[in-house]
């Protein structure tokens, strides 16, 4: 068991430094990025949200169900990232798939830690697909332009050194 957590943390760090150099290596990889899909969705307070609201900021989306342990471990390190570049261009939207929003509300009710970021509903809805999302947790960074940085697929841990690090790179360009 030891052992099979240690693997997860050196192939995450080392996935997270890898991706911090693809990010910073001159004329490479910002000039590869593609648009990222626009979608606009029912937010949690019932507002819509799109994409576009947020083209100056750098943005983490989340795909994440309440099923999904991984996915709810995420949310908690994802408020602490947050927190941490509070004042910076950089917001979260956490999009939710395939459940109702009675469901996300209710275990929202319930969940300890207060989320300052927007809650997205029925991402399933042509979103995901769109994202090409076919496991979950999984997780894009857009920079400041609208362009998918980075794609991610399964937990990260976003309170750490390397997530950090990761933004940090997109909000310097």
């Amino acid at each position: 068991m030891r052992i099979r957590s240690l693997t997860r943390h050196v192939t995450a760090s080392a996935a997270g430094l890898l991706l911090a150099v693809l990010l910073t290596v001159p004329g490479s990889a910002a000039e590869l990025r593609r648009a990222a899909q626009p979608f606009t969705l029912e937010a949690l307070t019932g507002s819509n949200v799109s994409l576009a609201d947020y083209g100056d900021h750098v943005l983490l989306v989340n795909f994440w169900a309440t099923w999904c342990p991984p996915c709810v471990a995420e949310l908690s390190t994802m408020q602490a990232l947050k927190d941490t570049l509070a004042g910076e261009p950089f917001e979260i939207l956490a999009l939710n798939v395939g459940e109702e929003p009675r469901q996300v509300r209710d275990f929202l009710r319930q969940f300890r830690t207060d989320l300052e970021f927007p809650i997205l509903l029925r991402a399933e809805r042509g979103v995901a697909r769109a994202w090409n999302v076919n496991a979950m947790p999984t997780s894009a960074l857009i920079d400041k332009k609208g362009r998918l940085a980075a794609t991610m697929v399964g937990p990260r841990d976003w309170n750490s050194s390397d997530s950090l690090r990761l933004v940090r790179i997109l909000l310097e360009e």
